[in-house]
C-alpha cells in the first residue's frame, strides 16, 4: 500500500469513509474516527488523507461541536461540496449553548458550497426556527428536515388578542432552493420551500392525524387538499411521491369523503407513488383524485 500513488490511495480513502445521506434520520455528530484511524497507519497515509477533501466534506453542527473542530473540517474539505447537518437537539440545549450561534454563522459562511442540508431537532415556533434554517440555499440539491417545529405549525388554533377569537395558524414557507432535487420531511403540513421548481422526489415520513385533524376551524380534507395543491404548484416536475406511516385511529375517516368540488392538483410528471402505511387503503380517496397521467 505504501507504493500506491497518492491519487489512487485518495480514491480508496474516499470510498472507505461512510457517507451520510440526506435520508438518514438519525446520525451521530461529525466524527473524525475513521480518518484518524487511517492516518495512524503511517505518515504517508496521514499526508494523503489530510489532502483528500472528500473525506472531510460532511459537517454535523451540534451543541457539542467545537470551533476548532468546525474550522479544521472546513479547511480540510477545501472547495469540496459540503453535506451539512444542523442538529439543534432540544431547543433548550441550543439556548444553553453560548457558542452554537457563532458556530452556525461560521458554517453559513460556506453556504455556497452546501450540496445537501439536513435540519434535525425540536424547536418551538415562538423561538423562530428561521434562525437555524437559511432563507436561501443556492446550490443545495438534497434536503431533509427531521424533527418537529412544535405547537402552531400544524394548523393549530391560536388566540388572537385583537379579535378575541381563535384563528388558525397557516404555515408559511421561507426558504428558496432553486436547485433542489430531492426533499424529505418527517412531519406532514410543513413544507418549508417558497421556491423549489426542480424537485423530482418528495417524501413525508409521518402522515398521521395530528396535523390533518387537529383543528375545528379547518377540516381535515381541506388541509390535505391545500397541501397537495401547494405541492403541485411548487414542484411541477415532481416524479416520485412517498407517503409513510399510518393514519391515526382518531382521524376523520377519509373513506367516507365524497365531496365533489375538490380541486385536486395535476402532477404531469408523477411516475411513482410509494405508500408505506399500515392503513394504506384509507389514502385511496386522496390519491385517486390526482391528475397524474404517467403514474405507474
Amino acid at each position: 500500500m505504501e507504493n500506491l500513488p497518492p491519487e489512487l490511495l485518495s480514491h480508496i480513502f474516499a470510498f472507505a469513509i461512510p457517507r451520510h445521506e440526506y435520508r438518514d434520520h438519525y446520525v451521530s455528530g461529525t466524527t473524525n474516527k475513521p480518518q484518524a484511524a487511517l492516518s495512524l497507519v503511517c505518515r504517508y497515509w496521514e499526508q494523503v488523507i489530510t489532502k483528500t477533501p472528500q473525506v472531510w466534506s460532511y459537517i454535523h453542527l451540534a451543541r457539542d461541536t467545537t470551533e476548532q473542530e468546525l474550522q479544521r473540517r472546513i479547511e480540510l474539505s477545501s472547495r469540496e461540496p459540503l453535506d451539512v447537518r444542523v442538529d439543534v437537539g432540544d431547543d433548550a440545549d441550543v439556548d444553553s449553548s453560548a457558542t452554537f450561534p457563532d458556530l452556525y454563522n461560521i458554517l453559513v459562511s460556506t453556504i455556497d458550497r452546501w450540496r445537501s442540508f439536513v435540519f434535525q431537532g425540536s424547536v418551538p415556533f415562538n423561538s423562530s426556527p428561521k434562525q437555524w434554517i437559511p432563507k436561501h440555499l443556492p446550490n443545495v440539491v438534497e434536503a431533509a428536515y427531521y424533527g418537529l417545529i412544535e405547537d402552531d405549525d400544524e394548523g393549530m388554533e391560536l388566540f388572537d388578542n385583537n379579535s378575541g377569537e381563535l384563528k388558525e395558524y397557516r404555515f408559511k414557507p421561507w426558504t428558496a432552493a432553486p436547485k433542489l432535487r430531492r426533499f424529505a420531511v418527517s412531519t406532514a403540513g410543513q413544507f418549508y420551500f417558497s421556491e423549489c421548481p426542480l424537485v423530482i422526489e418528495f417524501s413525508v415520513s409521518d402522515m398521521g392525524e395530528w396535523w390533518g385533524g387537529s383543528s375545528d376551524l379547518h377540516s381535515w380534507h381541506d388541509k390535505w387538499e391545500e397541501y397537495f395543491i401547494r405541492l403541485a404548484e411548487l414542484c411541477p416536475q415532481l416524479e416520485v411521491l412517498e407517503l409513510s406511516d399510518s393514519w391515526d385511529s382518531d382521524c376523520v375517516d377519509p373513506m367516507g369523503w365524497t365531496r365533489e368540488k375538490t380541486k385536486w392538483p395535476s402532477f404531469p410528471r408523477l411516475r411513482a407513488l410509494k405508500i408505506n402505511a399500515i392503513n394504506s387503503p384509507s389514502i385511496i380517496p386522496i390519491i385517486s383524485k390526482f391528475d397524474a397521467p404517467n403514474l405507474q
